[in-house]
């Protein structure tokens, strides 16, 4: 998937594969397209530089840490938009926004969403919260955690 390989479309002729479908999802590994995704030219490049941006920042985003979390569901006004709202004792809030429908779709202000929040994963790219088909978003109130807070009193 991070190198934007096809399906192998001959995975049903190999004996012993052809009643488990997942064969179609595991090609012989392609060594030219891992070494295209460094190229941003590429479909693999892009994939790859995509995926990395979404590790870069996963790693980074401290309200995302395990420990603690509570996530709650909440309908955001459009029945494609899966919507999250993440919120850690320590680090902070975060609402997820990803839509699985094929139409653009523009979500109405909601009580999850802080006033001034930016999308961590395209930070220039704001408010309103405009989600494109297959697209997701991280909203948060802040994108700087290097500092962590002090644990909650006991």
């Amino acid at each position: 998937d991070e190198l934007c390989q096809q399906d192998d479309p001959t995975w049903a002729d190999v004996p012993g594969q052809a009643a488990d479908s997942r064969w179609a999802h595991r090609p012989a590994f392609d060594d030219r397209l891992a070494a295209s995704r460094h190229d941003p030219a590429t479909p693999s490049g892009r994939m790859w530089a995509g995926i990395r941006h979404l590790v870069e920042t996963r790693t980074s985003c401290l309200p995302l840490h395990d420990d603690g979390a509570t996530v709650r569901m909440f309908d955001p006004g459009s029945r494609s938009v899966f919507a999250w709202h993440r919120s850690h004792p320590r680090f902070g809030d975060l609402v997820g926004l990803a839509n699985v429908g094929d139409d653009t779709v523009d979500v109405p202000p909601h009580p999850a969403i802080p006033p001034g929040a930016i999308d961590l994963l395209a930070p220039h790219d704001q408010r309103p919260w405009r989600v494109e088909p297959r697209q997701v978003r991280w909203i948060s109130a802040d994108a700087d955690y290097s500092t962590i807070p002090a644990p909650p009193a006991a």
